[in-house]
């Protein structure tokens, strides 16, 4: 939304200087004139490029800290629930084994198995 208004503004401030360049032109100005209103408009197209890609860049990198922050909690939670039922498993009343159904070798098994 704000970029909308931004380029808004952008535009009509152009088409003023740009209606006010022909108008002097028109009165019959110099070339320097001329060649400072074009400097100045290519000045003017530059800083408008510049000031939206650093917006995006901005907006980018929030949404970038956002997805990682993210990532941190989910990694956080699964670490403590690895630990949990490692923790269930390891000190677990009864023996438990873990057997891969197709070979039947054992994959793991507690303490209280041994």
């Amino acid at each position: 939304m704000q970029e909308q208004v931004f380029i808004k503004a952008m535009n009509n401030f152009i088409d003023q200087s740009r209606h006010r360049l022909i108008d002097q032109l028109q009165e019959g100005k110099s070339k320097e004139l001329q060649s400072l209103w074009a400097a100045f408009f290519i000045f003017l197209i530059s800083l408008s490029f510049w000031i939206m890609l650093i917006y995006r860049l901005q907006k980018w990198g929030s949404i970038l800290s956002l997805e990682i922050l993210e990532h941190q909690k989910a990694e956080e939670i699964a670490n403590k629930l690895e630990r949990k039922y490692y923790n269930l498993f390891e000190y677990a009343n009864d023996p438990i084994l873990i057997i891969n159904p197709t070979t039947y070798h054992l994959l793991d098994v507690n303490k209280k198995s041994c």
